[in-house]
């Protein structure tokens, strides 16, 4: 991954980052709704995202001229109708660490869209993870040796916002400050879909 590390540290001026789906306070609700469960940590309201690409540090002047390229580029543009489709964890079974939401709806529509963005990833000079794209929303982690609880898996079991659909109308290049009390996010570009 492109970044500004040397002799082992980051530079200071290096920024983490990534591209995301942002969701609406309505279907944050309906997450927020079901995630109450012990035994996890569950992510905050305005940690709730769909990840696209995860880019790491990056010094700014390369973030910069990726917003520059974003703005202009000639993406497929049009909302993208999702919906909550299924529940999960990483790894997957009994051993889990990461408790997912699913997606359905038009996926093959988000999966162009992810790879359209490697393309321009990879003209910046930035590289993006190897590995199949599961497009899902991160709900909870497991405490340090712990793994995702009954009572959490429980409650995604019986949530009631399956087939719930939505439209995203935008993605965001995040900026990703990780502190004692969890990672911060905020927007460094908007750009719209529609």
């Amino acid at each position: 991954m492109l970044s500004n590390k040397r002799n082992g540290e980051y530079n200071s001026r290096s920024i983490r980052s990534f591209l995301c789906l942002p969701l609406e306070a309505p279907e944050k609700e309906l997450l927020l709704s079901c995630m109450k469960a012990p035994g996890v940590r569950w992510l905050s309201e305005d940690q709730l995202h769909i990840t696209l690409h995860f880019l790491g540090d990056i010094a700014p002047e390369i973030l910069e001229n990726l917003d520059e390229i974003l703005r202009k580029a000639p993406l497929d543009r049009g909302s993208i109708n999702l919906s909550f489709s299924s529940w999960g964890t990483f790894p997957p079974g009994s051993r889990g660490r990461v408790l997912w939401v699913g997606l359905g709806g038009e996926v093959p529509k988000l999966a162009k869209l992810y790879r359209q963005l490697e393309k321009i990833l990879f003209q910046c000079g930035i590289s993006v993870e190897k590995r199949s794209y599961t497009p899902h929303i991160t709900l909870a982690r497991a405490f340090r040796e712990g793994s995702i609880s009954r009572e959490a898996r429980e409650s995604l079991e019986k949530a009631p916002f399956y087939g719930r659909s939505w439209e995203a109308k935008r993605f965001v290049l995040m900026r990703s400050e990780l502190l004692p009390q969890g990672p911060r996010y905020s927007p460094l570009g908007i750009y719209d879909l529609s």
